[in-house]
């Protein structure tokens, strides 16, 4: 074996560290969308709450408790509901929550909603 063969045999040899670039070379696509989705995590908790006010509901009065508050409403000037059916349906008065998302900020939004101008109700049937 002359020297220009042993030069060429060690030249074609992999050298011991490029295996380990290689290998770390497979994973940077998926350390890359793990971070995106921790960018991506953070921004919707941060962004939530004041992108969806119906998130910041302070409930008072649950389903049940409506259903009751409206039994005691309609018993009180004599009118009985006991035997009928009835239905709880939440809802929120679309015009009034319109133009106070569109004309004022998130976080003033949703503290108006909640206290000043309350525009979620729920409606309370017998039949």
């Amino acid at each position: 074996m002359n020297q220009a063969d042993n030069e060429n045999r060690i030249s074609n040899e992999p050298s011991p560290g490029k295996g380990a670039i290689n290998k770390f070379r497979e994973y940077i696509p998926h350390i890359i969308i793990f971070l995106l989705g921790i960018v991506g995590l953070y921004a919707f908790l941060k962004l939530y709450g004041p992108a969806f006010p119906l998130a910041n509901i302070d409930f008072k009065v649950n389903r049940d408790g409506a259903r009751q508050k409206a039994k005691e409403y309609l018993n009180n000037p004599g009118y009985s509901v006991d035997g009928y059916q009835n239905t709880v349906v939440f809802g929120y008065y679309n015009s009034a929550k319109e133009f106070l998302e569109k004309s004022l900020p998130p976080k003033e939004v949703n503290r108006i909603m909640g206290k000043k101008a309350p525009v979620w109700y729920w409606q309370v049937r017998f039949f």
